[in-house]
């Protein structure tokens, strides 16, 4: 590989801090639109509940074993600001219920873009054996591929072990995070 080549994939393929400092402002100016993204992922969820997928489904629900999530794919006139407010919103509604933002990056690798959060619960809430996980350890993501929003993404990884609680029902962390419902710890 020539050294024009090496400077180009070191500037496509890089991986830095993902700097949300505008994003409360965004999450002002977007508001509505907030709240529409909001509503059109719980009429998704909704319809995926009560099996009614199809190809025009703009919501994935993923579960692995020791993975859940669900991730929105926005339809093409959904801007990244408003993605970006979106997911810093929903960042903000787990630290509300005891989350700690560990890492939060801003990934280039080739054509694709990803912008994401890294979240897990407070070390006050794991105090006791077996800890309590609550929904798990939290990534929040948008996938951007050559300029298209691919998917707004939250997934939880949990443990299974002895050391740990059962992790809380996935419908519970989707109504918490995504409706806003509180609940006591």
């Amino acid at each position: 590989m020539n050294n024009k080549n090496q400077q180009n994939k070191l500037v496509r393929d890089k991986r830095t801090t993902y700097d949300d400092s505008d994003c409360s402002e965004l999450v002002e100016t977007y508001s509505n639109e907030l709240s529409i993204f909001d509503q059109k992922i719980v009429d998704q969820v909704r319809k995926y509940l009560g099996d009614q997928r199809g190809s025009t489904s703009k919501f994935s629900f993923i579960k692995q074993n020791g993975i859940i999530g669900v991730a929105y794919h926005p339809d093409k006139e959904e801007t990244l600001d408003v993605c970006r407010a979106y997911l810093y919103q929903i960042k903000n509604r787990h630290i509300e219920v005891g989350y700690i933002q560990k890492l939060a990056l801003h990934q280039f690798k080739s054509e694709t873009e990803v912008l994401s959060y890294y979240l897990k619960l407070s070390t006050r809430l794991q105090n006791t054996v077996p800890a309590e996980q609550l929904y798990g350890n939290v990534t929040l993501e948008i996938k951007i591929v050559k300029g298209q929003i691919k998917h707004v993404k939250a997934v939880t990884t949990y443990y299974s072990d002895s050391n740990y609680k059962t992790v809380r029902d996935w419908q519970e962390w989707y109504s918490v995070i995504f409706l806003g419902e509180k609940f006591d710890l």
